[in-house]
Formats: C-alpha cells, structure tokens, sequence
C-alpha cells in the first residue's frame, strides 16, 4: 500500500493532488479500507479483493466579497478523481464542477455539477430482486446542498440530487435539523428520499432512509449517544446505543447495543451487546 499527496493554500488559489495504491488481496487488518471491490474470474473459477490505483486533483479559486455584501466568499473549483486496476485498467472516474458561496452568518450554498464513468465488474442490485446488469456506464448529475449556521441552537440543512444514474434517472432529496442544549444534549434527524427510474426491463424503486440521533453528556467523562435508522432499501430498522465512560484522557470504556428488525413483520433480525475498552499508552 503506497500514500502520497500535494497540497498548496495561498490566499486565492487552492491545488491539491493525492496518490494511493492498494495490491490485490490486500487486507486491512487494523481497519477499513474503502474502494476494494470482490471480483469473480469466471474463467479461472475464484473470487479475489481488487487492489486500485487512485488519483485525486483539484484546483480551486477564492474571491474574497466586500464588507457591504451579504457573502463572505465566493469558491469555484474543478476536480478528478480516477481509479484504476492494479494493471492500470480505469474503471472509475468523476470529474466535477464546484461553486461555492459562504455568507457572513456562517451558513452556505453549493452546487456541483458531476460527470460521472462506472465499469461495474458484476450486476449491481439496489434491491433484493433487481439489478443493473454488468456494463460500463457514464452519468451527468447536479447537486444543490444548503447549510445553515452551524453555531446556532437549531441547525438545519438540505440536499437535492437530479440527473442521470447509470441507464436511468434519479432524483434525491436529503433534509436534516439538529437542535443542541449546551452543554448536556445534541439532537438531530435526517430524512432521505431517492427516486430511481430506469428504462425497461428496469424495476423503478423509490427509497426512504430516517435517521434520528440522540447526544447525552452525564458529566464530562460520561456520555450517551444513541443512533435509530429505519431503510426501505434493506428492510430494516437499527438501534444502535452506545454508554461512553473516559476514564482518563484517551481512554475509554465502550458499553454499546445494537439490535436490528425486519420492518415489514417487525421480527428480530439479531441482536448484540459488545464491550470495549481504548487505552492510552504514552511511552
């Protein structure tokens, strides 16, 4: 595995470039690694993780507003980014078109304009039954994302996504609110909605993604964050709970549940208790 990058900051202008790679059958043992895909070769009849090579560029453009205006700055910038086989075959690419406002009460809008080139290695199934079958696929979207000062009691923010996706269309629209009480609580819920439709023999799907979270601080050593999601997609509604005690600077105790159902019979799908402890040695 090989990491590498570029970054420069001055007061307009902003570039940056990163190179990863990742061999075949590379694993991660001490944590997760995105962007490996499990690939069958029909012909030698076996299943093995694809490594990648990964290249990321952007090149960005601040223009700072006078004191009389309502924004604080302006941002356009355009970026790649690239994978490729370990045997340099390019499967993925997105190449996109940002421009940014942020005003003077810390809140923003951004739009972004994506051109989008998929190779799916396998069909890929975005329900239980149905599938895009295996085929190299290229997809122009805009997204449209607004987010209010996040210094405030109430925060708030929303996203919508329209354009092309794979063979079809899609549209998504993601609202979320969080309302904090300092210092003790936080709490929040995001709502997510996406409309898939496709040509024949394509299945059209609609769906719903609602996600409550819930931020507890006891004192300052003892903390409560509980996190419910209900998806359509998988059929599934999840409880994740989790008891934190910091028992002394970056360390922790971990008490957490987790418990998922079936929504449509609303049967037990499983359940686990899991106790962790982190440990900081400074030597």
């Amino acid at each position: 595995m090989v990491k590498t990058g570029f970054r420069y900051g001055g007061l307009n202008w902003g570039a940056f470039l990163s190179y990863n790679f990742v061999g075949d059958n590379y694993f991660a043992d001490m944590g997760f690694l995105q962007n490996i895909e499990t690939v069958t070769d029909i012909f030698a009849d076996t299943t093995f993780r694809q490594g990648y090579h990964q290249m990321f560029n952007q090149l960005s453009h601040i223009f700072y507003m006078g004191k009389n205006s309502k924004l604080n700055t302006q941002r356009i910038a355009v970026s790649n980014n690239i994978r490729a086989t370990p045997s340099k075959h390019l499967y993925y690419r997105r190449t996109e078109l940002e421009y940014e406002m942020r005003f003077k009460d810390r809140s923003n809008l951004d739009f972004q304009l994506a051109n989008n080139e998929v190779e799916l290695f396998s069909d890929f199934f975005y329900t239980d039954s149905d599938s895009l079958v295996q085929d190299r696929y290229n997809y122009t979207n805009l997204e449209i994302e607004y987010r209010s000062d996040s210094r405030k009691t109430l925060g708030y923010e929303t996203r919508l996504i329209f354009g092309e996706f794979y063979n079809g269309m899609r549209t998504s629209i993601r609202v979320g609110a969080n309302y904090r009480t300092r210092p003790w609580g936080n709490f929040g819920v995001r709502m997510e909605y996406n409309k898939l439709t496709f040509p024949e023999p394509f299945a059209d799907v609609d769906l719903l993604l609602i996600s409550p979270r819930v931020e507890i601080n006891f004192s300052k050593s003892i903390f409560w964050t509980t996190f419910l999601q209900y998806n359509t997609q998988a059929d599934n509604f999840n409880i994740n709970s989790r008891l934190q005690w910091r028992f002394k600077p970056m360390s922790d105790l971990f008490l957490v549940y987790t418990d998922n159902y079936a929504v449509e019979v609303f049967g037990k799908k499983n359940r686990a208790i899991v106790f962790k402890m982190n440990y900081w040695l400074n030597i």
